[in-house]
């Protein structure tokens, strides 16, 4: 019996071990995300085509801002229209994000009425949110929210940043770096 239970527990370790190899750890500005990544399937609210899932991939060539958010943050809700605004602006050529991860520990329907402006005090927003989200929390791992992750057209990191360098100007600045040149 001693036997069986050590080996199972040998077992274990190894698996242990494995898996936590085959994670992927934080990336870092300068970082480029692995195909793996812009592969991924995402749960996705919120969105006027009706699609469930959503993958990077679909975003490539934009410049794309993650923005991890809570339904208990005010100051990510606050920031909602001035979002939507530059994604306006900047249609072709950025993509806004909503991340709203796992840790977050926000229900559906409350996440869904926030968006929708039917809980108290919001606005409804045209952003599309990734929900129950664990991979790019992983990736980018924070302490506030919210927090905004800043991606090129060609995969790369270009910026991890506070809300407030969410405007405008940083955007027009960073388009350029995001063109695709066909060769």
């Amino acid at each position: 019996m001693k036997t069986t239970i050590l080996l199972v527990g040998a077992l274990l370790c190894l698996n242990f071990s494995v898996t936590a190899q085959q994670k992927h750890s934080a990336f870092k500005v300068g970082a480029k995300l692995p195909d793996s990544i812009w592969q991924y399937s995402y749960k996705l609210i919120n969105n006027k085509d009706g699609k469930f899932t959503t993958s990077l991939k679909e975003y490539e060539g934009k410049l794309i801002i993650l923005d991890f958010w809570a339904s208990w943050c005010g100051s990510c809700l606050a920031k909602f229209p001035e979002l939507d605004s530059l994604q306006a602006q900047f249609k072709d050529r950025l993509v806004i994000l909503l991340v709203n991860s796992i840790n977050t520990k926000d229900k559906l329907e409350h996440m869904q009425k926030v968006l929708t402006g039917a809980a108290e005090e919001t606005k409804q927003t045209q952003l599309n949110s990734i929900i129950n989200d664990k991979m790019l929390m992983n990736l980018f791992p924070h302490q506030y929210l919210p927090h905004y992750v800043w991606i090129g057209a060609k995969g790369d990191v270009l910026a991890i940043t506070p809300a407030e360098f969410v405007n405008a100007t940083n955007i027009e600045q960073l388009l350029p770096t995001t063109k695709l040149t066909k060769p």
